[in-house]
């Protein structure tokens, strides 16, 4: 199995494991070592092909592997970055990286409303917290924000384009998970909730 080191701590991994999941185990193995996991927004682990939309989880591949131990170029998705023998990842100890993912969590803020004060997923948000975490103190975005009318597509769901930031995760819910729950009954509401999402399949 190959072995890979992350922020200076090793784990050795079954074949085709990512380098965030491998990071995620270093985190499950000991808790003090939390550190060397990548902040991801668009990633969930039962989601098919999720990941690699955000970039929030970038990391600085700085050994590829001991078969070929060249440095990858620049900083790679770690959702999508399947894990090398050998290879060496920084997360935290690296400056470069570090800058780069304030520029990425700029880039998901660009058109975001900042409202956390008045907001009701305020203090349970993980965009809050990647802000926080992994952000800059101001934004240098000086024009207007894209702003969307909400679409109620559901008795509890309503559609709020203005603070999407295209991670795509409800899409794939809806895709793997809603829509197959809701075809069991409620099939006009599923054919509705369908349209918004796809309106090229028309209903």
């Amino acid at each position: 199995m190959p072995k890979v080191t992350i922020d200076g701590v090793m784990i050795e991994v079954p074949e085709g494991t990512t380098i965030l999941q491998a990071a995620r185990m270093i985190g499950e193995r000991n808790k003090a070592d939390r550190h060397v996991v990548p902040p991801a927004m668009c990633y969930y682990t039962n989601l098919k092909t999720s990941g690699g939309y955000c970039r929030s989880c970038l990391v600085k591949v700085s050994k590829g592997s001991d078969r070929d131990p060249r440095p990858m170029p620049k900083p790679v998705a770690s959702c999508r970055t399947n894990v090398m023998d050998g290879m060496e990842v920084q997360n935290t100890t690296s400056p470069e990286l570090l800058d780069a993912r304030k520029g990425v969590v700029e880039f998901l803020l660009i058109n975001h409303p900042l409202d956390c004060p008045i907001c009701d997923q305020a203090g349970e948000c993980h965009l809050q917290d990647l802000s926080y975490e992994n952000g800059t103190e101001a934004s240098r975005y000086e024009f207007e924000r894209r702003t969307f009318v909400p679409i109620d597509i559901g008795d509890t769901i309503k559609l709020h384009m203005t603070r999407c930031i295209l991670c795509y995760r409800c899409v794939k819910v809806a895709d793997q998970i809603a829509r197959w729950a809701c075809a069991w009954g409620d099939q006009p509401r599923r054919c509705e909730r369908d349209q918004h999402l796809h309106p090229e399949r028309g209903g």
